[in-house]
């Protein structure tokens, strides 16, 4: 019975990354309400629904913002950041375990950076791609585009409801992100320059 157990929760885990390694390569995120019950706070499954929302960004630049910013709320919003960086800047750690304290801490670093550098995007996406017209063919300001779409966004996504919100978002995104990188500095890496370039 043991053994049985034990083969069945490597099979789920097993399950578990083939979706989560799917939904990274392809976008498709019909999986992901069905894991986030079973490994809410999972790393590696917010990352991935990171990297597929952001593939859907570049498919629909101005909805899929939504979703994209409901991921990587989700990943900024219960990421520890003091102990994070607490764990980066310690030299000498006695601990036994300390090399796998640190690789954790610096894959959580990782997927957090990635998660201010994707929101950066979306972002920028609300406030420079064309405004879709409404359902009935409607044209629309883009202050009442963002507005529906605040109202038909998924929980936790804080869509911005106007031009005014975006750049309040980038803002504190910014300054998130210099807490990291030097934005004006020539080797900056490119996800970052973007960002910078509405400010």
């Amino acid at each position: 019975l043991m053994c049985s157990v034990f083969l069945c929760a490597q099979y789920q885990e097993a399950l578990r990354d083939f979706n989560i390694g799917w939904m990274s390569k392809n976008g498709d995120m019909s999986q992901y309400a069905e894991l986030a019950k079973a490994y809410p706070d999972h790393l590696p499954l917010l990352s991935a629904r990171l990297t597929a929302a952001y593939i859907q960004l570049e498919k629909s630049p101005f909805t899929g913002a939504s979703t994209l910013l409901a991921a990587a709320n989700k990943i900024i919003s219960t990421t520890d950041v003091e102990k994070v960086l607490s764990d980066k800047l310690r030299k000498k750690d006695p601990r036994p375990d300390a090399a796998s304290i640190k690789s954790a801490a610096e894959k959580k670093r990782h997927v957090y950076q990635e998660a201010l550098i994707k929101k950066g995007f979306a972002l920028l996406s609300l406030a420079k791609t064309k405004v879709p017209e409404t359902a009935d063919g409607n044209t629309q300001t883009r202050d009442e585009a963002l507005a529906a779409l605040a109202d038909d966004a998924e929980e936790g996504a804080d869509v911005p409801r106007s031009t005014e919100e975006i750049s309040t978002q980038l803002s504190a995104v910014t300054l998130d992100l210099q807490t990291w990188f030097d934005l004006w500095e020539a080797k900056v890496c490119a996800s970052c320059s973007l960002v910078r370039v509405y400010l």
